[in-house]
């Protein structure tokens, strides 16, 4: 069964002028784990969302796409695999308006893992999905459109090719889903590419982590290649014997310089430290920047990285940090390489920020999961950010759970035929009753300002249904069941 618990505080203004927030989080996703892993502003001002999700689908976990829209809730959701594990991690939306997801899949292909690839329309509809790879493991990471949208490119690695144990993979696919041409980079040891980008040459610029140049624990690496694949550089970055990589990269469109993002095993403690570099065009070290927002035995680096001109913003990734043992999200600012901090987001629970993506409203949207605001296991977390939040303290707003009114209504029978009783215990003063189907679709809604109210499902089928009610900035959530 599936819910989709959102919340969300929509501003005044909403009212006043039909704007959309420019600020606020939400989670949504049901019984099992949820995870979005791929974030993207669609061309009409919503969002859409991919990763895995554990709650509904055919097999362990599906990939998972769902469309929210600018006032953060979801209106639609759909997945995609088989009866195994599938994950998408990276999303694209085609001129068509169509999306197009790669991630990985044990469910169908050759063997092992495979990278997997799908293709949707505009609300979802699948119109192919497919897996690449060989009888070994095969991942995808990312996925982008050549600079015509005639064709994909999807960076990622390979155990089932290549010259070592896995290889820096890249697939280039029509929009049919053919492959037209795929290569291997690396050496007798373990590489993988995590992100890449076209140039303004029209090059490709990918980032990610080699183990067979040095290091075994591994090098940052930056290989760069002509449109057809063929090798202009590789190199790698990073000293000593403790393990360095690199997790995303953007050019900056003012010098061309490349912008990298990841971690570094710092020496002498027990942690993980933050790691930007940036590099000319031709891989030269212009500045490096090494940092731990906690004092030991933190593992936090950053995993994403967005430009806007001569500003790149960082998602920080914290993992039971010394002070509280529980993971954080932290987004960090800097203008060109000087550093302007980082902000905090979430629950007092476990939360992380996989990716982010800049917004028309010149702000951020920011996707990953979280264990708090009253997930079963772990929901789909997603953040909206404008710039200013970014500087200052954790100034976003949403509908909380009922936190200090757990008690304050309750909803009675939950098995039932015809109607459901709701009960305030306070003079609570009006709120809203809307009742959602399993997939988190409002079909209902009552406002009330009793003490005791009805609300009639005699016109619904058969199943499980949601009440949600909202009571100015909290919110209450039932699960029901409708039987004839």
């Amino acid at each position: 069964m599936k819910k989709c618990l959102t919340f969300i505080l929509i501003f005044i203004s909403v009212f006043l002028f039909g704007q959309a927030p420019q600020k606020f989080y939400t989670r949504f996703g049901g019984f099992g784990h949820d995870v979005g892993y791929g974030v993207i502003q669609t061309l009409n001002g919503q969002y859409a969302v991919t990763g895995s999700t554990g709650s509904f689908g055919m097999g362990n976990t599906d990939a998972y796409l769902a469309f929210v829209d600018s006032m953060g809730w979801v209106r639609w959701e759909k997945s995609y695999g088989g009866f195994n594990n599938d994950i998408g991690r990276s999303i694209i939306q085609l001129p068509d308006s169509g999306f197009v997801i790669t991630g990985y899949t044990n469910s169908f292909g050759n063997g092992g893992y495979d990278v997997l690839v799908v293709r949707t329309d505009k609300v979802g509809n699948l119109i192919w999905q497919k897996a690449f790879g060989g009888l070994d493991w095969d991942f995808g990471y990312c996925v982008k459109a050549t600079s015509g949208n005639d064709s994909l490119i999807v960076a990622g690695t390979t155990s089932s090719f290549g010259y070592g144990k896995n290889d820096g993979y890249i697939l280039k696919l029509d929009l049919n889903g053919n492959l037209q041409w795929q290569d291997t980079y690396g050496g007798a040891e373990d590489d993988e590419f995590k992100s890449f980008t076209l140039t303004y040459n029209n090059q490709y610029a990918f980032a990610g982590t080699t183990k067979s140049m040095g290091n075994i624990k591994g090098n940052a690496w930056l290989v760069k290649t002509g449109l057809a694949g063929d090798s202009i550089f590789s190199l790698k970055y990073g000293t000593g014997n403790k393990k360095q990589f690199f997790n995303d990269i953007k050019e900056n469109p003012g010098n061309n310089n490349f912008h990298l993002c990841g971690g570094y095993d710092s020496l002498g403690v027990d942690s993980t430290w933050a790691m930007i570099l940036i590099l000319d065009s031709n891989g030269g070290n212009k500045f490096n920047f090494i940092h731990s927002y906690h004092e030991q035995k933190d593992e936090q680096y950053l995993t994403n990285a967005h430009s806007k001109g001569n500003y790149f913003h960082y998602i920080r990734k914290s993992i039971k940090s010394s002070s509280d043992h529980r993971e954080e999200a932290l987004v960090s600012l800097f203008e060109d390489h000087l550093y302007n901090g980082a902000t905090k987001y979430g629950s007092f629970d476990d939360d992380q920020i996989y990716c982010i993506s800049k917004t028309k409203d010149k702000g951020f949207i920011g996707v990953g999961y979280t264990k708090g605001y009253g997930a079963e296991l772990t929901d789909v977390y997603l953040l909206k950010m404008d710039t200013v939040s970014l500087l200052g303290a954790n100034s976003l707003i949403g509908i909380k759970e009922l936190e200090n009114k757990v008690e304050s209504y309750k909803a009675y029978p939950t098995i039932t035929k015809d109607e459901v009783g709701i009960y305030s215990h306070a003079n609570s003063g009006k709120y809203n009753i809307y009742i959602l189907d399993a997939l988190g679709k409002i079909i209902l809604t009552k406002e009330s300002v009793e003490k005791k109210t009805t609300v009639d499902l005699t016109g619904l089928s058969e199943g499980f249904y949601f009440i949600k009610i909202i009571e100015g900035n909290y919110s209450k959530t039932f699960k029901i069941m409708k039987i004839e």
